[in-house]
């Protein structure tokens, strides 16, 4: 026979004692009597192991140094009711809400002070056994406060000025905080209290005209103060002179040097040239010479009309300014003349109308011929015409003529009135050297001397014809025959001196036709004209 045990529910087995022993099944042999006892017990409780927490999120995940009663909702996964937070691996009391959500109440001494930059407090969630354990870290900061700037002392400083201190003042300041400048760039700053930093400024800094702004940051750009601007400022420029300060309307380009004091030599920080030249407000392409001396380059097409333009130097900011304008004036031309058409007339010739050309003519031109002012028909701003009696030209000679406007007036031109030529009565050859040859300015012809000592024509004088011979006959008698020495020629005396009379010899005139060579001889033909004197 077999006997097995099966106990009740929530209880167990324990096991056989009398004829079977042991846990398992009782197997009995029909031979005698048996005695057999199944002994059963309460079942012992089932017991469920805890599962380990997931730690998700914090909130907040950073406070203020200094904060009192500062309560953490820590989010995740497999709360328990045992489940408790841990502050840097030490427990903290708290509150089960549900499987994700607990409450941690942190120590006020755990937020007194802020971590240091760039590090941060680790913060878990545990639950405890069968099973549970520890979930992983999640990150959680104390911070300073967020500063507050209010001033900066000095505000400014001068281009080039020596290095100092500068004063920042505001609120919320800690040891760990640090002035930045221009929002990116931490400078060595020097704590003093809550309310108080000193900044060094550096003479690099100070070398170059610019704004900078100005921050505060108690370890991370996230707690950052408001920013305050300080400038180094660019002297106020002072121009005293120029170099010129007047130029005739229509002139090319023309350079231009300002003096003066407390111009910029140093370029900004983005490369321009900091102090320009300006014209009428327009920058002028500028040359820095010194911070005394600037030099620029006037277009051509500024100085195109009469007028007076404003010249100042300007500094760009910060600092800097313009300085009070000097005049530079732009004159119209004096008038001048060029030439005349006709440009002669023979004596005692009629009336005719003069035209002038030159420049800087206008409305209000005069011509005075002689002294005299005519009339003027202005032709345009290079030429004008004035009328010309025959009496102005009746005798040979030189006529003034001489140009005004508002402007000026200009040298006195003279127009030239030309003699009339003597008549010519016979024509001979006669040699001629160029050293006695004669300009007669006024009637505009050469005289040639014929010397006492010639075989003929002696104590002659000739008047140069040059069209009266063929143009190859005045080429022949230039070459002269080859057989004879240089000047030799044929000669014909037109006046001499009687044997034995004192008296003043009558003189002819004799017209040449030929050319004469200056510095040479030329061969030409004589002409016998009316007397003339020597």
């Amino acid at each position: 026979m077999t006997l097995v045990a099966s106990p009740d529910p929530g209880s167990v087995f324990v096991g056989w004692s009398g004829d079977c022993a042991g846990v398992n099944a009782c197997i009995l042999g029909i031979d005698a009597d048996k005695s057999v006892v199944a002994s059963f017990a309460p079942a012992p409780p089932v017991v469920t192991p805890n599962p380990i927490p997931t730690l998700i999120a914090l909130s907040p995940n950073q406070v203020v140094a200094g904060s009192t009663g500062v309560v953490v909702t820590m989010s995740g996964l497999n709360f328990l009711p045992s489940t408790i937070g841990f502050w840097r691996g030490l427990p903290r009391a708290t509150r089960f809400v549900d499987g994700n959500t607990l409450l941690v109440s942190l120590l006020d001494a755990d937020v007194a002070v802020a971590t240091d930059p760039f590090s941060v407090v680790s913060l878990q969630a545990g639950s405890p056994a069968p099973g549970g354990g520890l979930s992983g870290s999640v990150q959680f900061s104390v911070v300073n406060p967020t500063p507050t700037l209010t001033s900066i002392d000095p505000p400014v400083a001068a281009l080039n000025s020596a290095p100092f201190r500068l004063a920042l003042t505001g609120t919320n300041f800690a040891p760990t905080s640090q002035a930045i400048f221009n929002g990116f760039t931490p400078v060595t700053t020097i704590y003093v209290s809550p309310t108080q930093l000193l900044v060094p400024v550096s003479a690099q800094t100070l070398a170059s005209a610019q704004t900078v702004q100005i921050s505060v940051s108690n370890g991370s750009f996230a707690r950052t103060s408001n920013s305050l601007p300080f400038s180094v400022n660019n002297p106020p420029p002072l121009a005293t002179s120029m170099s010129p300060s007047r130029t005739v309307a229509g002139s090319d380009s023309v350079p231009l040097t300002v003096y003066g004091t407390q111009f910029s030599t140093n370029p900004s920080l983005g490369g321009a040239i900091q102090t320009v030249i300006r014209w009428n407000g327009t920058n002028l392409v500028t040359t820095v010479f010194s911070s005394g001396e600037l030099r620029a380059l006037v277009p051509a097409s500024f100085l195109a009309a009469p007028g007076t333009a404003q010249v100042t130097v300007f500094t760009s900011a910060p600092g800097g300014g313009e300085t009070v304008p000097l005049p530079f004036t732009v004159f119209a031309p004096a008038p001048e003349a060029a030439s005349f058409e006709p440009d002669s007339v023979t004596e005692g010739a009629a009336s005719f109308a003069l035209t002038i050309h030159g420049h800087g003519f206008d409305a209000g031109t005069t011509v005075s011929w002689n002294g005299a002012v005519r009339p003027v028909t202005l032709l345009g701003p290079t030429a004008l015409q004035i009328d010309v009696a025959a009496a102005d030209v009746a005798t040979a000679g030189s006529a003034a003529v001489a140009i005004s406007n508002a402007n000026g007036t200009s040298p006195v031109t003279g127009f030239p009135i030309v003699a009339r030529a003597p008549a010519i009565t016979s024509r001979i050859a006669v040699p001629v050297p160029a050293k006695d040859l004669a300009w007669d300015a006024t009637r505009r012809v050469f005289y040639a001397s014929v010397g006492s000592t010639a075989p003929a024509s002696g104590n002659s004088i000739a008047v140069i014809d040059r069209p009266a011979l063929p143009l190859r006959r005045r080429e022949q008698a230039l070459r002269g025959p080859r057989r004879r020495r240089a000047g030799a020629a044929d000669r014909r005396r037109v006046a001499d001196h009687r044997s034995g009379n004192r008296a003043r010899p009558e003189h002819r005139g004799v017209r040449l036709a030929g050319d004469a060579r200056i510095g040479g001889y030329g061969r030409c033909r004589a002409e016998e004209s009316e007397p003339v004197s020597r």
